[in-house]
């Protein structure tokens, strides 16, 4: 029934009329209440009429195509009053820039962890979501405060990995979340996950940006390995707009690329120093040019 309103744009002429469509096409059952459209009826019918505008790719036709790994960027939306809270500690951030204040990446760190806090009753949702449609999920954090939200929340069906967890505990972790059923979801530190481990049960979505790219692309490859059941792997970043976080999303974009770039030998290797800095000064310089401060 959902789909009517999509053929209606593309066709409105032949998709003119709703309630004909969904007698038709929607399995009509009359109830007590009136009419109720959740099925599908002359199925067939229907595939013959959109046949000639619809474009349906095949997994087995594409699966050449599909890169490996696939960096998608999801916007997470939040309350009017979480937006007020953000932006009152936005305005901290560049005062202290204009001002020309020496605690301009304090502030910054703040203001990260603030985007965090006001975004993270959407992004368990998404979590919760996504572990019932889809299945398994890898989360890679930054701060500690933002794993022990996590795993509180998830604490039936999550193990993790900060940097207090032991050698045997983190080994018991991975093997828990790699085999065991009823664990779906990983929770990981990004200086403490972010290396070394194989998690290919599933894919990846970063909540928190860390301080380099290396650490970032790391992270990824957590879900990335030899022996990944997918054909591809989806890197999900789920950002608050409108935010610092745009600002760490397009600095880290930028320094993939040149890291790929460097191991590709298209680049001058002296530039690795810089790919393996601490983005802060440069996600500062984003932070600017958004906000159109000189």
């Amino acid at each position: 029934s959902q789909f009517y309103s999509l053929l209606h744009i593309i066709d409105p002429d032949e998709f003119n009329n709703e309630w004909k469509y969904k007698y038709r096409y929607c399995d009509p059952v009359k109830t007590f209440f009136g009419w109720k459209f959740d099925g599908l009826s002359n199925a067939e019918e229907l595939h013959n009429r959109i046949s000639k505008f619809m474009i349906r790719r095949l997994k087995e036709d594409v699966l050449k195509d599909l890169p490996p790994k696939i960096r998608s960027v999801i916007p997470l939306q939040i309350t009017d009053n979480e937006r007020k809270i953000y932006i009152e500690t936005d305005k901290e951030l560049e005062d202290a820039i204009v001002n020309k204040e020496t605690n301009v990446l304090s502030k910054m760190a703040k203001l990260k962890q603030v985007a965090f806090q006001v975004k993270k009753n959407s992004a368990i949702q998404f979590i919760k979501d996504y572990i019932e449609n889809v299945g398994k999920l890898v989360v890679f954090i930054w701060h500690i405060e933002s794993y022990n939200i996590l795993m509180k929340e998830f604490e039936k069906i999550a193990v993790g990995i900060n940097g207090s967890v032991s050698i045997q505990d983190r080994n018991k972790a991975v093997e828990e979340f790699q085999n065991n059923p009823k664990i779906k979801l990983f929770v990981g530190q990004i200086k403490s996950a972010g290396t070394g481990l194989t998690l290919t049960a599933s894919s990846c979505t970063v909540l928190e940006f860390g301080m380099t790219a290396p650490q970032h692309l790391q992270a990824e490859d957590r879900v990335h390995r030899i022996g990944q059941e997918a054909d591809s792997v989806l890197a999900q970043y789920l950002i608050l707009e409108d935010s610092i976080e745009q600002d760490c999303m397009n600095t880290l974009n930028k320094r993939a690329k040149h890291l790929d770039a460097v191991l590709d030998g298209k680049y001058d290797s002296q530039d690795m120093f810089k790919i393996e800095d601490d983005m802060s000064e440069d996600i500062i310089k984003e932070y600017k040019r958004r906000k159109m401060i000189k």
